[in-house]
Order: structure tokens, then C-alpha cells, then sequence
């Protein structure tokens, strides 16, 4: 099935030479070019191009508004500014703003190599949302089951004295590793508390609803 190429480019001349280079690469391919925004959100809706290839300077409507549109409805669609110049802090803009990458337009023999390298990207995301979107019910599961259990902490933290600052800071941490500084250093406070309650003659248990909460930490 041909590669469904959106170019957005006003200078009819310049559309065809890219179209050149890339039937001289032999990548087989549809293309339409528009120059406008509006035949441009139309082809976006209709043509469902796979890769759009941007001029930047166009009356009116320039790579980036095209860029943030294309982000903003079809964030999956990859888009390469195709331009006859742009300095080098333009371009690391535009980069930053998600294109795929940029080409200039006297270096067009790099362009169908940089949509292919495009489109391998699209794909590699698009498998890790499928696998991700498989576990994502186990995950949320998990995320809820240590958000409660953090909270119980909390209040386990609260009662101990531990100061409202710091536990409001634990609570926004989101990473493992630090969650299992503040349960350990919990732990260690509740094992000391049992301690100096608990007569010569008997021994502390050790257990506290927080070992369950580290076990699980672990298993993740």
C-alpha cells in the first residue's frame, strides 16, 4: 500500500522536485499538496496522510501553526519541515515543538531516508501504547493499591509526630525508592516506640501493615 504524503508547500516547482527525489529513492508513494490552512485541515480529515512534509515560510500559515495543529488532532502523524533556509535556533524550536526532523531544501537526497527513519519511530510508539494499553488495567490497579497505602502511612506518620511538611513532601513523591526511605525510616520509628513499651521478659513483633507496603514496592 503506497505511503500517503501531505506536502504544504505554496511553490508548485519545489513540491515537484521533492516528489523527484523521492520517486528516485523508490519509495512508493501518494502525495497532495496544499498551501492554504484550510485545504491543509481539509487533507488532514480526507487525504489521512501518514507523513506531512512542511514548507515553513508560507503566507499566512507557517510550519509551526501547521506543526501544532497536526500535535494538537493527529499527534501520531509525523511531520518534517521541509525549508529552502533556517538558522540553527529555529530549527532546534521547531525540533523541540515535535517534528521529526528538518530538511533543506539543497539537501533533499536526505529526505527519504529521514521519512523512513519517521515512520520506524511511529511504529515503535505505536507498539509500546498497544503493549502498554494491555497491562494498563494491572497498573492502574497497582497505583491505586500503593496510593492508599501511602496514606495510611501518612496518617501512621502523622501520629508518630513526624512533621506535617515532611509528610506532605513524601506524599508527593511518586518514585519507589523514595517511598521505601520514609516507610523504612517509619518502620524503624514504630519498632522503637515498641520497644520502650514493651516489658524486658516479652519481645516487639516486628510486623506493621508498612511491610506489606514494602513487599509489594518490591514486587513491582
Amino acid at each position: 500500500m503506497p505511503l500517503r504524503i501531505l506536502l504544504l508547500e505554496d511553490v508548485p516547482a519545489d513540491a515537484a522536485l521533492v516528489e523527484r527525489h523521492l520517486t528516485k529513492s523508490g519509495l512508493d508513494f501518494v502525495s497532495q499538496r496544499v498551501d492554504t490552512r484550510a485545504r491543509f485541515e481539509e487533507a488532514l480529515r480526507e487525504f489521512v496522510p501518514d507523513i506531512i512534509l512542511s514548507d515553513h515560510g508560507l503566507p499566512g500559515f507557517d510550519g509551526s501553526a501547521a506543526l501544532q495543529l497536526v500535535k494538537q488532532r493527529f499527534p501520531a502523524v509525523p511531520v518534517i519541515l521541509v525549508t529552502g533556509s533556517l538558522n540553527e535556533e529555529k530549527a532546534v524550536e521547531f525540533m523541540k515543538a515535535g517534528a521529526a526532523d528538518y530538511i533543506l531544501k539543497d539537501h533533499l537526497t536526505r529526505l527519504p531516508e529521514a521519512i523512513r527513519r519517521a515512520l520506524r519511530e511511529r511504529l515503535l510508539h505505536e507498539e509500546r501504547e498497544q503493549a502498554a494499553s494491555k497491562v494498563c488495567p494491572s497498573l492502574k490497579h497497582k497505583r491505586v493499591t500503593v496510593h492508599r497505602l501511602r496514606h495510611t502511612m501518612a496518617m501512621d506518620l502523622l501520629q508518630a509526630g513526624v512533621d506535617r511538611s515532611v509528610i506532605a513532601l513524601w506524599l508527593g513523591h511518586e518514585s519507589v525508592e523514595t517511598t521505601q526511605i520514609y516507610l523504612e525510616a517509619t518502620l524503624a520509628m514504630k519498632e522503637q516506640a515498641l520497644a520502650k513499651t514493651t516489658p524486658p521478659s516479652g519481645r516487639a513483633a516486628r510486623y506493621h501493615p508498612g511491610d506489606q507496603l514494602l513487599g509489594f514496592l518490591n514486587s513491582l
